[in-house]
C-alpha cells in the first residue's frame, strides 16, 4: 500500500493557539499536505513523488473529506468518524505549494477530538488516505499525478505517530497496480520464471520477424550455397575425368550425374574406377605375338580431353 505524508500536528496548527477554537470544536489552518521539491518532483519523507498538478487535484477532492480516528479500509462512518475538513484551500508561498484546511469536528466527539489535539499535538497528526492516478518513470518511480475519482472518498485521518523525529504515515492505494518488487535476473531461466508472459510474447514477435523479414533472406542464401556446392562438385568430377582417360563413350550423362550426386571426393574416385575396370574388360581387341589378353594398343579408344570431357557434362 502506497502512502501520503503525515506531518507533525503542532507543524500542522501552527505556534498560535488562537487557531484552535474548543468551543466551537473547530482548528484552522492545518497544513494537510506540503512535502518539499526535489528536482522535478515535490517528494514526501516516504519518497513518494509527486507532481505540481497533484496539489489543485487533492485540494479539490478533499474539500469536505472525512476525518477518521485512524486509517483503515472497514471503518464505521458512525463510530470511526471524528468530523470533516472545510474550506480546503490551495496555497502557494515563494511559489512552493501546500494543501490547507480548517477540521470540524463533530459534536458528540467534539470535547475528546480537541482534548486530542491539545494534549497530543506533538505526536499526532493528520494523514491522506486516498486513491490516486498516476505512472512510472524511465526509473521505475511510481509518480503521482492526481487523486482518483472513485466510489470511495478520499479521507483526511487523525493517526498517532509513535517517531518523535519523523512523524510519516501516509496510505494512498493506486488505482493502478503497484510496481513489484524488483527480481534480480541473472539468467534466461530467471527472466522466464519471473516474467513468463513477457517472454512468450517477445518469442512470438521475433519468430514473426524471423518469418516476415528474414526466413525469405536466409532461403535465397541457402540456395545460393546449395548452387556453389553443386558447382564445386561438377568442377571436381570434370577434374576426375579428365585425369581417368575414360573413353567417350564410357561417359553418359547417367553416369555424369551419377558421379555429381556422389557423397564425397572418395565415392567418385570409386565410380570412376569401377567404369574403367569395366571398360577394360569390355575391350576385346586382340593382335600380334604377345600373350591371349594383351589389347591392340593402335585398336584403344582416344583418350578425352577437358574439352571433350566438358562438352559431356554441359552438353
Amino acid at each position: 500500500m502506497d502512502t501520503f505524508e503525515l506531518r507533525f500536528l503542532t507543524e500542522s496548527i501552527g505556534d498560535s493557539a488562537a487557531k484552535i477554537k474548543s468551543e466551537a470544536g473547530i482548528v484552522e489552518d492545518i497544513v494537510m499536505f506540503a512535502p518539499p521539491k526535489v528536482g522535478e518532483h515535490y517528494v514526501s519523507a516516504r519518497g513518494n513523488h509527486y507532481t505540481k498538478e497533484f496539489f489543485a487535484s487533492a485540494a479539490r477532492a478533499l474539500e469536505g473529506a472525512v476525518i477518521f480516528d485512524q486509517h483503515g479500509d472497514s471503518r464505521s462512518i458512525v463510530k470511526d468518524s471524528l468530523g470533516r475538513f472545510r474550506n480546503v484551500r490551495l496555497v502557494e508561498s515563494n511559489g512552493t505549494p501546500k494543501i490547507m484546511g480548517n477540521a470540524h469536528a463533530k459534536p458528540t466527539v467534539k470535547t475528546a477530538f480537541m482534548e486530542a489535539i491539545e494534549q497530543f499535538g506533538d505526536t499526532a497528526g493528520f494523514s491522506i488516505q486516498a486513491n490516486t492516478k498516476g505512472h512510472y518513470d524511465d526509473s521505475g518511480q511510481w509518480i503521482h499525478e492526481s487523486v482518483a475519482d472513485t466510489k470511495r472518498k478520499p479521507s483526511c485521518d487523525l493517526v498517532d505517530c509513535s517517531s518523535a523525529t519523523v512523524n510519516v504515515f501516509e496510505s494512498v492505494p493506486q488505482t493502478e497496480t503497484p510496481k513489484e518488487d524488483a527480481v534480480e535476473i541473472k539468467t534466461v531461466e530467471d527472466l522466464r520464471a519471473s516474467y513468463s508472459d513477457l517472454v512468450t510474447q517477445v518469442e512470438k514477435k521475433v519468430r514473426e520477424t524471423v518469418t516476415g523479414e528474414f526466413t525469405p533472406k536466409l532461403a535465397d542464401a541457402q540456395k545460393q550455397a546449395d548452387e556453389y556446392v553443386l558447382l564445386k562438385r561438377k568442377t571436381l568430377v570434370l577434374e576426375k575425368l579428365a585425369a581417368s582417360k575414360l573413353p567417350k563413350i564410357a561417359i553418359t550423362e547417367k553416369f555424369v550425374a551419377l558421379l555429381n550426386g556422389c557423397a564425397d571426393e572418395k565415392e567418385i574416385d570409386e565410380q570412376i574406377a569401377d567404369r574403367l575396370e569395366l571398360v577394360r574388360q569390355t575391350h576385346t581387341g586382340v593382335t600380334g605375338m604377345g600373350a591371349e589378353n594383351d589389347a591392340d594398343e593402335t585398336k584403344k579408344p582416344a583418350a578425352l580431353t577437358s574439352d571433350k570431357i566438358c562438352e559431356v557434362l554441359v552438353g
